[in-house]
């Protein structure tokens, strides 16, 4: 986990998105946690790894992406792993899932964006 910690860490806004969560009110923590490898162990390598799938989605499609879209985006990719686990297929991995569910409509932006652009 060093290593994880060592790259998160290199990254501002990983940095910054993971510090965020693990402060929040969702985990309740009595302190403040400023360290990104004690920040992992509180979130979970797990809750680290969709964080980093979506802070690249974010960053890949930049300002293209409205708050509705990103907050479908998000909702897709945790009902994509949620039911990966009631599949009968060992091959579906739920992190694939997830992943699949952050990306899957996200070519309907970029019809949108163009479409716009040509029609001005």
């Amino acid at each position: 986990m060093p290593e994880l910690a060592a790259a998160i860490g290199a990254d501002q806004i990983l940095t910054i998105d993971l510090l965020r969560i693990v402060n929040s009110s969702a985990f309740g923590l009595p302190r403040q946690i400023s360290k990104v490898q004690e920040a992992i162990s509180y979130v979970g390598l797990e809750q680290t790894r969709r964080l980093i799938y979506a802070a690249t989605a974010r960053t890949m499609f930049g300002q293209r992406q409205s708050r509705e879209m990103w907050q479908h985006s998000i909702t897709s990719a945790f009902v994509a792993e949620g039911l990966s686990y009631f599949s009968t297929d060992s091959f579906l991995d739920p992190n694939e899932a997830f992943v699949a569910g952050l990306v899957y409509d996200l070519e309907k932006q970029f019809c949108e964006h163009d479409f716009a652009k040509n029609t001005l």
